[in-house]
């Protein structure tokens, strides 16, 4: 969880590709800390295509292994 968000940027990805998060850059900079979809990515880095990032004063996340399993915890969820 971002706490205290100073800003963000969202990049779809391109036409015909998929949406998996393959990579990952976690930084701190400035007193900020900055999460990108793209392990070679930084906030000092210019690239020529789109990483969506966040940056932001705190950041907090749980273990949540337990939800491994057979049960689906994503999908289309049918209407009866």
């Amino acid at each position: 969880m971002f706490e205290g968000v100073k800003q963000f940027h969202i990049s779809p990805p391109p036409e015909h590709s998929d949406s998996v998060i393959y990579g990952a850059s976690l930084l701190i900079e400035d007193e900020l800390i900055y999460w990108g979809d793209d392990s070679s990515w930084s906030p000092k880095k210019n690239i020529d295509y789109g990483v969506s990032w966040i940056s932001s004063k705190r950041l907090r996340w749980r273990d949540v292994s337990s939800w491994i399993g057979e049960k689906m915890r994503y999908g289309v969820i049918s209407e009866d």
